[in-house]
């Protein structure tokens, strides 16, 4: 059950809200779901509608980047 005494730290998004959130394109998040990098929630009936949470997009987006070290 959700909290009443304030903001979820990590809430649940649509596609677009998740996009938003990474800076990306809405097509880079369901590559990385396609990949099984991306952990999400199918929501609804026919359960077409896919949910994240920060904290899962977060954990996709660093383990799909190469860090670049600086000189």
């Amino acid at each position: 059950m959700a909290s009443s005494s304030g903001a979820d730290p990590d809430p649940w998004l649509s596609l677009q809200q998740g996009a938003a959130y990474a800076q990306c394109h809405e097509a880079t998040l369901r590559r990385l779901i396609r990949a099984k990098l991306l952990r999400y929630a199918r929501v609804g009936v026919g359960r077409r509608t896919i949910r994240l949470r920060r904290s899962w997009i977060d954990e996709a987006l660093i383990a799909s980047t190469t860090p670049i070290e600086v000189r």
